[in-house]
Formats: structure tokens, sequence, C-alpha cells
């Protein structure tokens, strides 16, 4: 699961967006709790993978992608 924590981090990067800007989006009231996610503190699950990537805009599939052709 690191491998997609560290690709949520990467396209958060790349599109400029802060810890605190998708904590905004996901209906966190602060961004430690988004923070605590990204991190792999709290557990991932699918609904929150398919919150992520619509905030990335991206599809979920992409989010996952790496850790699948790693589990392999």
């Amino acid at each position: 699961m690191e491998h997609v924590l560290l690709k949520i981090k990467q396209i958060r990067v790349s599109k400029g967006l802060t810890q605190q800007d998708m904590a905004n989006s996901m209906g966190y009231k602060s961004k430690s709790g988004y923070c605590q996610l990204e991190k792999g503190e709290v557990k991932l699950t699918l609904d929150k993978i398919e919150l992520i990537a619509n905030v990335l805009e991206v599809d979920p599939q992409i989010l996952l992608s790496d850790y699948k052709t790693n589990a392999s």
C-alpha cells in the first residue's frame, strides 16, 4: 500500500495541491486527518481512494497501478 500512498503524494504535489487543499476538498475539519491518511497511519479504503482520485482528477486505477504491478 506504500506505493499507492507515494503515488497519491506525487500526483498531489505535481498538481500544486497542499495537504490542506486535500483535507478541505475531502471534508476533513483539519489537515491532520488527511495527513494521517497520506502517511499510512489510518486505513486507506477503496472509498477514500475514489474520493482522492476525484479530488486529484485522475482515474482511481492510476493510483493503484504501481501497487498492482509490484504486488503481482
